[in-house]
C-alpha cells in the first residue's frame, strides 16, 4: 500500500478486494475518527481513502490477523453496527459502488443475467470522486462476470474499464491470473 500512497499523492487509493472499510467524510464529532483523520479535518485538506472489502468476513476474525490489525485497524474508523445490503458478494460490491439497493442496480446473483452484465457502472462512486477531484485506483475482483459477460451497453468486457479509474487493475473474472492495466489519466476512464 505505501507505493500506491506515494505514487497518488493527494489523491484517493480505492480498493475493492479484502479488509475494512473507511469513509469519505468524517464528522469531527465523531467518537471513532482516528488521530490521523481529525489532524487532516484540523489541516483542511481532504482525505485519502482506502477501501479493502471482503467476502464472508466477520468481525471477529480479525483477531487472526495482527499485522492488519496493527497497519491499518488503528488508523481508521471502526464502525460499530452495520447493516449488509445484500448479503451475497456481487450484488454487496454493486451496492457500494452505486450506493443503492439491490433492487435498484439490478445485480441479484453473481450469475448471467445478472452480476457485472446487469450493473450500469455510469454512476459509481469512481465517478462522483474524479469529479470531486481525486485520482482513483481499483484493484482486484470487481463483478462477476467481468471479462466474460458483455457490458450494460452490449460491448466486450475483457477490455472494458469502468468511468471514473484512474488506474483499473481488475481481475478477469473465471480463476485467470490475467489482470487488465490502464493507463494512468482521464483518458484511461472517459465516458
Amino acid at each position: 500500500m505505501r507505493y500506491w500512497s506515494r505514487r497518488r499523492s493527494g489523491g484517493v487509493l480505492l480498493a475493492v478486494t479484502t479488509i475494512a472499510l473507511a469513509p469519505l467524510t468524517i464528522a469531527s464529532s465523531s467518537p471513532s475518527a482516528g488521530p490521523a483523520a481529525e489532524s487532516l479535518q484540523a489541516a483542511g485538506k481532504r482525505p485519502n481513502v482506502v477501501v479493502i472489502m471482503t467476502d464472508d468476513m466477520r468481525d471477529d476474525d480479525l483477531r487472526y490477523m495482527p499485522k492488519t490489525r496493527r497497519l491499518i485497524a488503528g488508523h481508521g474508523v471502526r464502525f460499530a453496527n452495520s447493516f449488509a445490503p445484500y448479503p451475497l458478494c456481487c450484488p454487496a460490491r454493486a451496492s457500494f459502488l452505486d450506493g443503492q439497493y439491490t433492487h435498484n442496480h439490478g445485480v441479484w446473483s453473481t450469475r448471467d443475467p445478472y452480476g457485472f452484465q446487469a450493473f450500469n457502472d455510469r454512476r459509481t462512486l469512481p465517478v462522483w470522486l474524479r469529479r470531486a477531484g481525486y485520482n482513483t485506483l481499483f484493484l482486484g475482483k470487481y463483478l462477476n462476470g467481468y471479462g466474460k459477460m458483455p457490458t450494460f451497453d452490449g460491448r466486450r468486457s475483457v477490455h472494458y474499464v469502468p468511468p471514473g479509474w484512474t488506474d483499473w487493475r481488475g481481475s478477469i473474472d473465471g480463476g485467470s491470473a490475467r489482470a487488465i492495466r490502464s493507463p494512468a489519466g482521464p483518458t484511461a476512464t472517459s465516458t
